[in-house]
Order: C-alpha cells, then structure tokens, then sequence
C-alpha cells in the first residue's frame, strides 16, 4: 500500500515519518515516498533532509513549470498563468500520483499552492487525503491581517482570487480532506465549528510530542545551561522586520544583564528553516559566551541538557514544559505582529502563567528566577487543550488510523 507524505522543513517530516513507521510495524506492506516541497518556498527555499533509507522526492517549480520570477508565490503563479498555471500544477501532481500508484495522501500543511495541487489532484483520482496537525497554535479560520502592508497584501490575494486570477484556498485544514487527525478535543471542536464533518475529525494527540513522554523529565544538568529558541517570524512575514530587530536586541540585553548577576552557559539554536544570519542583531548585542546549535538533532532529543529553555512563542518552549523544565518568554511588541491571530499565540503564554522579560532588568531578573531550580508553574489544563494527552502512543493512533481508511478503501 503506497502513501505519499508532503514534508518540509520543520516538524513535518518527523511527524510523517514517526506515522510511516508505525504504520509499516502494524502492516509491512505499507511503504511511503516523501515528496520535499521546500524548493517551492520562494523566500526560504532549501532541501528536506530525512533519513536515507526513505524514498524522497525534491519538488522545485521546474518541476511544475513555474516562474521563479520573485520571491512572491503568488506574483509567481500570477505570472506562469494564474488559476491555468494552478490547473497544470494538478495535472503534473496527478500524473506522479498515478506514476507511483498512491493510495493515500499524508500531509501536515494544506494552504501552499503545492499542497493545494497535491490534495485536488488526490481528489481527482479518489484518493484519500489524511491531514494531520503537527503541533499546537494553528489558526483555522481566514487570517486576520493587523500591519498595513499586511493588509493591502491579503487584500490584493483575496481579489486576485476573486477575479480567477489564483485558486481560491481553504483555512487550515478545512480542504476537504478525508480524515483530519488534531492534538485534542478543542481543536476537533474548532474544526467542526469551522465546517469540517465530524465524522472525519479524529484525536489522537501530536505524534511529534511523544518521545517527551519517555525521556527524563526530572533530571537537571549540574552546570546552568540555558538555550534558546529562534524563530524566523520576520523571513516568515509574521512579524515586521523592525520588530524583529527590536526582539533580539532585547533578548541580548536579557541575557546581558542575568549573566552580569549570575553566569551561565548559554546556546542558541538556529530554526530549521532559517540560517545563522536571521539571527545577527541577537549575536552583535550579545556580550557574553555563547555556543551555536545548528538544529541537526531534532528539539527533543536537545532539551534535557538544559535547565530553563527563552523563546518568544515558540512550541519549543511547550516541550520544556512538558519535559518539566523552566521557560522565560521575550515577547514580540504587538504592534510588531503583521497578524492579529500570530499575536494571539504569544498572548496565550502570558495567560499560561509563564514568566515575562519585557525589559532587560526584568528579564534578567526573570532568567535567573527561571534557572533557580523551582519546578515550573503553569495552567496545565490549558497546555493540555493546545497540544493534547502526552502519553507516548499519538504516533500509533494515528498509524491505525490511516491504516483503518487504506483498508477501507481497498487498498
């Protein structure tokens, strides 16, 4: 039975692949090829890399005959023939579907014109499309824009698909998909109020979380060790560039003014997307040691070095959290957020109870409160609700799941 598994980079492919083998565990006549989309991504392109024993296709716009004109999808797709340049995009997706004689579409991602292609294509030729949420903080509803560039741009995409110049796409999730397995019964209430049937919503919790259920929550490294988590929000246009700037430089002073009451040893680790010079205001303000994590291991296996994990509303720090460890948040100027709903994701840590460095004094305050040794305090009926039951058999749950909808349809 051959899926198909859309991956870039970020938690995807560790989700994707944790569900493709435990489905080849459960039936071995499962088997999987991975198609990277990430050379699609017109400002953060690069390469997926997956174990290589897996079956991987590279999907760039050669590949579907696009312009790579701008780093705009839209002004690209616009330009390589709006909805009929989409249209093509199935037609190429179909043809690899048949090609490869795919009987079911994993995905973690549907609002890319790639994805778009993929998942109508697999409708086309009455393949299932099995949509899994990969972690907590997804919106599933039509953004809302708050910066004014931010705005005049989802304005013109809103026309440009009301006029046939693209394909008009679906919230998160809400593509139509055969099945949609979510972290926890507030999100399936989410979708179901956002339109999806819920005969097709299923829990089974966040596949990517279960490997904190088995590693040591307790235990704490002797030396204080603190690492902290980037975030690409600017080259992602979820914060402005300005704001961005303004964010590291207070992370800087943070950690300036804790090590200055207390040193520590300190890590910073590059997002899986980004490279090291999305972080270049952090590093020139800095003034104290510091070591680079370049993300080669994936953040769970990373976590238990540390005692207290600094982000801005990064899932990373709902891991710490889970795994027992203390979290500080340096929060984004709101006026910085270019979406209302990223906003809310940062608010969301405020109302969690988690410690707050809005300065450089109370933040270095905050720090070294944080790298105390205090269990960390939290509302954990609200973490719960975000990233659901962390019990160490999502992963399951949702391999038998999938398996349940191949066998079904025959597969």
């Amino acid at each position: 039975m051959n899926m198909c598994a859309i991956v870039t980079k970020g938690s995807s492919g560790s989700t994707l692949t944790r569900i493709d083998a435990a489905a080849r565990l459960m039936d071995p006549s499962v088997d999987c090829l991975y198609v990277d989309i990430q050379p699609m991504h017109s400002r953060l392109p690069g390469r997926v890399a997956l174990d290589e024993s897996l079956k991987i296709t590279h999907v760039d716009p050669a590949f579907f005959g696009l312009s790579t004109l701008t780093r705009n999808s839209r002004i690209n797709l616009i330009v390589s023939g709006g909805v009929a340049a989409a249209n093509r995009m199935i037609d190429r997706a179909r043809e690899f579907l048949k090609e490869h004689d795919i009987k079911a579409l994993l995905l973690c991602n549907d609002r890319l014109f790639t994805e778009y292609a993929f998942v109508q294509a697999a409708k086309q030729l009455g393949i299932p499309t099995i949509f899994i949420q990969e972690g907590p903080f997804c919106i599933i509803k039509y953004i809302d824009p708050t910066h004014h560039w931010t705005k005049i741009r989802h304005n013109a995409n809103t026309w440009a698909a009301r006029l046939g110049f693209i394909p008009k796409i679906e919230p998160y999730g809400l593509n139509g998909h055969t099945a949609v397995l979510c972290v926890s019964e507030s999100y399936r209430g989410r979708w179901i109020a956002g339109g999806a049937d819920p005969s097709s919503i299923y829990v089974v919790g966040a596949p990517r979380f279960d490997d904190l259920a088995t590693l040591d929550h307790v235990t704490l490294p002797t030396t204080r060790r603190v690492l902290f988590l980037s975030q690409p929000f600017a080259a992602d246009r979820k914060v402005t560039e300005a704001a961005s700037r303004a964010v590291q430089k207070l992370t800087a002073d943070a950690f300036n003014a804790a090590y200055a009451l207390d040193p520590f040893e300190l890590t910073l680790r590059i997002h899986p997307r980004a490279k090291k010079e999305t972080m270049r205001p952090l590093l020139d303000a800095l003034q104290i040691p510091y070591e680079i994590d370049p993300s080669e291991k994936p953040l769970e296996r990373v976590l238990f070095n540390f005692n207290c994990v600094v982000g801005h509303y990064s899932t990373g720090l709902i891991e710490a959290l889970i795994m027992g460890r203390s979290i500080c948040v340096v929060p984004v100027e709101t006026e910085g957020f270019r979406l209302a709903d990223e906003a809310d994701k940062q608010l969301w840590f405020e109302d969690l109870g988690a410690p707050i460095a809005r300065d450089p004094e109370t933040g270095g305050a905050a720090l070294q409160a944080a790298l105390g040794g205090a269990e960390p305090t939290f509302d954990k009926q609200r973490l719960e609700s975000e990233c659901g039951v962390t019990d160490g058999r999502a992963t399951e749950r949702a391999a038998s799941v999938v398996l349940d909808i191949l066998r079904a349809r025959g597969a």
